[in-house]
């Protein structure tokens, strides 16, 4: 799948969710496509290109600088970094077309948050032994393929995605019981130890520590 028929899917998906949804969606390339009037300028960018992004939205000039032209382009982008409000493409949809649908966006590399990945490794799984099977009878092909990937995403029931969904929950409390636990050991206030003793304190000490090598020497 590419960017733009996740788009076209996600048009659909959106006219079939019920009111005050919420869709939870992982950071894929294809998921986090930035519309083109929003993105932000790099240092791949040509200076001219950069300077024409700032005039184009109004962005002040520097207080030391005469006009663009004159700063590097890491200061253009230092300088427009405070103005930076990227959107993402399936963003605008939502607001455009469904703005009571809520999207969360899952941590990268945390698929286990996401239970229908959990469904699709049921579905592989299920597809993986009829095409061993397939292959070795050289009967296997793309229709097939494709009618097994149906039948299965068919057999998902709604106890199966409870369950899918229950394990990522899990998951998610796991986590969070780790993040509070880190809170708190962060919010240990730390123990001071004073260095400047009296005298008389050392002296105390001396004693005390003498005594004790004369105890273990009897």
């Amino acid at each position: 799948m590419n960017g733009k028929q996740y788009e076209e899917w996600f048009r659909k998906v959106l006219n079939l969710l019920p009111p005050m949804s919420a869709v939870v969606i992982d950071q894929a390339p294809y998921h986090t496509m930035l519309v083109p009037e929003t993105k932000n300028p790099t240092m791949s960018w040509l200076k001219e290109d950069i300077v024409a992004w700032l005039i184009r939205r109004n962005i002040p000039l520097p207080p030391d600088a005469i006009q663009f032209q004159t700063l590097t382009k890491a200061a253009l982008i230092n300088h427009a970094r405070p103005y930076f409000k990227p959107v993402r493409v399936i963003e605008q949809i939502t607001k455009q077309l469904r703005p009571d649908v809520e999207l969360i966006w899952l941590p990268v590399e945390h698929c286990e948050l996401n239970a229908i990945e959990l469904i699709w490794a049921y579905v592989k799984g299920a597809m993986a032994k009829v095409n061993r099977s397939n292959a070795e009878e050289k009967e296997g092909s793309i229709n097939t393929t494709r009618a097994l990937c149906e039948k299965k995403l068919k057999s998902v029931t709604p106890e199966l995605w409870a369950k899918c969904v229950k394990h990522s929950i899990n998951f998610e409390n796991h986590y969070w019981e780790k993040d509070h636990i880190n809170q708190e050991i962060q919010q240990i206030e730390p123990v001071i130890i004073n260095l400047d003793s009296s005298d008389s304190e050392s002296d105390w000490d001396e004693i005390e520590l003498h005594d004790d090598i004369s105890d273990c020497n009897e």
